[in-house]
């Protein structure tokens, strides 16, 4: 979800530069779709409807929505349904925020086989977990884990955002085990445990033939290869991090909406397009922090090429799930699973309704001219205009990617 109020927003970057940009290089067909659906959101390309304001008149036409899921400007409404859905789920015990990165050795197969790769650390991360909560607790924990693969400047960093509950249910299903407070599972033997489920994970993506690492898609590294990379990423150490856990499972839940529909690049840091082709980007540096241990911000600059490039290799592909369940919260069976962890606490699941703040509506709302009225739609929509030559082409599909035709 993109909060912050910006003058550029990434579909201006790929309306003036997009063109060029898919002429130039290979593009796959959801990355194409990604460009062609972000230049033209909330234009009039979309077409829309009539907002008048009830207390000075004033009228303006509002336009539809792309909803691409790599789109910053269309995640708002999917973020604020899918916490309202967690807060019937979240169960009132602690929960610990886990942070499961690769080496760096691991990144070429992430960007020629990225399915695969991110899979693997979704089945690595979730499996060392639960192998050690069932060993250290005999419980069965409640997991939401969230993909990310992007760092600060847009380079390939992949990593998973883990929700854990503090503690979980018997093996038996009739009691609820605590973890002690603020504490979870040893940081080291989870971070080792890690190395060697991933490294697995690896070698069984190479002998299945999912593992590529280059361009050419039908050549694949040799046993051997991944031998050497897998030794020498597992000599280093890995991000592996626990947190300590939230003051409460609502703010636990929205505290991780924030992480579930965000996107490789928020408008908000879009700070510049200049006529010279180049754009200033907002990044935190982690390296240099204030007293108060807080990363401090700098501005990066990129070419129009670099930063669509950049962006478009956080695309996922069709169909990949970026936000999984595991132990309590997976499986057909979740929703029994949720239901008999909730009867053990009767008093606190009482189920509460969350009503909306009409006294005070989000900003976007309130009338731009008399900073009173809420604006209302009315029934008049707004026929969509057809694109400029220069954003929408007819494409042909050949071999998995769009070529001009």
């Amino acid at each position: 979800m993109d909060t912050g109020r910006t003058e550029f927003d990434l579909g201006e970057v790929f309306r003036r530069y997009g063109k060029a940009y898919e002429y130039s290089h290979p593009m796959s067909l959801e990355q194409r779709k990604a460009l062609h659906d972000l230049s033209r959101c909330r234009t009039s390309m979309l077409g829309g409807h009539i907002d008048r304001c009830p207390n000075c008149d004033y009228e303006c036409p509002a336009y539809n929505s792309c909803g691409n899921r790599n789109c910053p400007k269309c995640q708002g409404i999917r973020e604020h349904r899918w916490i309202k859905e967690r807060l019937s789920e979240v169960l009132p015990v602690q929960y610990f925020h886990g942070v499961f990165t690769i080496a760096q050795e691991y990144h070429v197969f992430a960007k020629y086989s990225a399915e695969h790769i991110y899979g693997a650390i979704f089945a690595a991360s979730s499996k060392v977990v639960l192998r050690q909560m069932k060993k250290q607790y005999g419980v069965v924990p409640g997991i939401i884990a969230v993909l990310h693969t992007w760092g600060q400047k847009l380079q390939i960093h992949p990593h998973v955002h883990m929700l854990i509950t503090g503690g979980g249910l018997s093996c038996d299903r009739k009691k609820w085990v605590h973890c002690p407070p603020r504490y979870l599972l040893n940081v080291v033997n989870l971070q080792e445990a890690f190395k060697k489920q991933f490294a697995r994970e690896i070698i069984k993506l190479q002998k299945n033939n999912k593992l590529k690492c280059n361009s050419d898609r039908r050549l694949s590294p040799t046993v051997e290869q991944v031998e050497v990379i897998n030794n020498t990423a597992c000599a280093k150490l890995w991000n592996v991090n626990i947190h300590k856990p939230f003051s409460g499972p609502k703010k636990v839940i929205e505290y991780i909406g924030r992480y579930t529909h965000c996107v490789a690049i928020r408008n908000s840091r879009i700070k510049d397009i200049s006529g010279n082709d180049i754009i200033s980007l907002d990044c935190k540096n982690y390296r240099k922090r204030d007293r108060h241990n807080i990363a401090l911000h700098e501005i990066i600059l990129m070419t129009p090429d670099q930063l669509i490039g950049s962006f478009m290799t956080h695309v996922l592909p069709k169909g990949f799930r970026k936000i999984r369940m595991y132990g309590i919260y997976g499986g057909s069976n979740r929703s029994e699973k949720i239901e008999i962890c909730k009867s053990l606490f009767p008093e606190e699941c009482d189920k509460e309704e969350v009503e909306e703040d009409k006294d005070n509506p989000p900003a976007d709302m309130l009338c731009p001219v008399c900073r009173i009225g809420v604006m209302k739609g009315l029934s008049i929509d707004v026929k969509p205009e057809r694109a400029p030559p220069d954003i929408y082409n007819v494409f042909s599909v050949e071999k998995g990617f769009i070529k001009a035709s």
